[in-house]
């Protein structure tokens, strides 16, 4: 298992609960790909932990969610920032569950990190095109409207079209340009 989970393009890893300082007991080589930092700071050295690379900002609302999951004996998944070893800031999405003993104690952590970097940059790109989109819409002096090709319903209309036609754009919306 550990041979194919170091040649995945994730790093996952195995640690003890909190009241065992959350020590590692193992991590696949996928961590170096992912945050630059070597296997070893986080085995051997000790140097780092999976918490430490989490910025500081994101680590006050990334926890209270896991944890409730892990009381309910539940998995979670979440996204997070960290930063890497040579201080560039990457994107992560975290899948874990606990593994129990048979007291019903948790034993362990078990998690799974996979880079979502250029995802994240591309739903940023997108977000800031359609408000690009939306601004110019809106800017125009002449009346536009969005409407579904095949009905002619309407969508959307900017708020020219209220100006010159009396219809707020919202009062446009089921509207029809064209009888079917």
């Amino acid at each position: 298992m550990e041979a194919l989970l170091d040649h995945l393009p994730v790093f996952a890893y195995r640690t003890r609960p909190a009241g065992a300082g959350w020590a590692l007991e193992y991590i696949n080589g996928g961590v170096e790909a992912i945050t630059g930092y070597p296997v070893a700071d986080f085995l051997e050295c000790r140097e780092q932990a999976s918490v430490t690379l989490i910025l500081a900002e994101d680590q006050a609302w990334l926890w209270p969610a896991p944890q409730r999951l892990l009381e309910a004996r539940r998995p979670y998944a979440f996204e997070d920032r960290v930063r890497t070893a040579s201080g560039e800031i990457r994107w992560l999405l975290d899948k874990g569950r606990g593994l129990y003993a048979a007291d019903g104690t948790l034993a362990w952590l078990v998690r799974v990190a996979t880079g979502i970097t250029v995802r994240k940059q591309a739903e940023e790109a997108l977000r800031a095109s359609r408000e690009e989109w939306r601004a110019r819409f809106e800017a125009t002096a002449d009346p536009a409207f969005l409407a579904d090709a095949d009905t002619g319903v309407i969508l959307d209309a900017n708020r020219t079209v209220e100006t010159l036609f009396g219809y707020s754009p919202q009062g446009l919306l089921a509207m029809r340009l064209y009888p079917l």
